[in-house]
């Protein structure tokens, strides 16, 4: 997997982040990443990416293990 560094994030921005990824029940790095993939699925709406991020939010909202994510991810489930 790869890393991705934002710099200057506004600090409004990232605490609407903070606040959103709370309200979710994980982390602001999960809620990044969930809002990273909406975004680019959004404009890609019969691919594959987007049925993995369906399937990754069904699982975060089942409060599922960090391990059946990456299986869903990996297409091993």
């Amino acid at each position: 997997m790869a890393t991705l560094t934002i710099r200057n994030l506004d600090d409004a921005t990232k605490r609407q982040i903070r606040i959103v990824a709370a309200q979710h029940g994980h982390s602001m790095e999960a809620e990044a990443r969930n809002i990273l993939t909406q975004a680019v699925c959004a404009n890609t709406p019969n691919s594959n990416a987007s049925e993995s991020l369906k399937q990754i939010t069904g699982i975060w909202k089942t409060r599922g293990t960090t391990e059946q994510l990456m299986q869903t991810t990996r297409g091993t489930h």
